[in-house]
């Protein structure tokens, strides 16, 4: 279906692509994954800005894969935890994702939020509301020809994770 919908679309026409579960590999175990996904991002290949935004995950994620930009939309009920907290399955966790900084795990709407979308350019820039933690910009880097974290993209600019136990 999806490839009868795109054959009367330009290459040069920017798409975003709505799905509930990533577009990508990320970690079985939590079905951030869609066996398919590999299909899917053939048949967008040939377009020239590919925005996929999808949910499920609860959580900021960022990645680039050719064309194809994916940006997360962030849970309004409750988080998951980042994959690389559970070991029992290969996570494969977008290598541009800045993890979020979880500052109470047990505050229920930590790392819970919404999004502003600005889709103006042809490429998507998240704007993340996160109740009581720091608010978060993920958006279209012209010179880097990828989605960045405004703030936290470099690693010395990052706040430290906190331990919990």
């Amino acid at each position: 279906m999806l490839l009868l919908n795109l054959d009367n679309v330009s290459k040069s026409t920017p798409l975003v692509v709505f799905s509930h579960s990533p577009l990508q590999k990320i970690y079985k175990g939590w079905n951030f994954w869609t066996d398919d996904a590999e299909e899917v991002q053939a048949l967008l290949k040939p377009f020239d800005k590919v925005n996929v935004l999808y949910g499920h995950v609860h959580q900021i994620q960022t990645n680039q894969i050719g064309n194809i930009s994916f940006n997360a939309a962030m849970g309004t009920s409750w988080p998951w935890p980042y994959p690389a907290t559970y070991k029992q399955q290969a996570s494969y966790l977008p290598k541009l994702t800045v993890n979020m900084n979880r500052a109470d795990p047990f505050f229920e709407r930590d790392a819970t939020g919404w999004q502003f979308i600005n889709m103006h350019t042809g490429r998507i820039d998240v704007n993340y509301q996160l109740p009581r933690n720091q608010n978060r910009v993920v958006a279209w880097d012209d010179e880097a020809g990828l989605p960045d974290d405004t703030q936290f993209q470099d690693a010395a600019d990052r706040i430290p994770p906190q331990t919990h136990y």
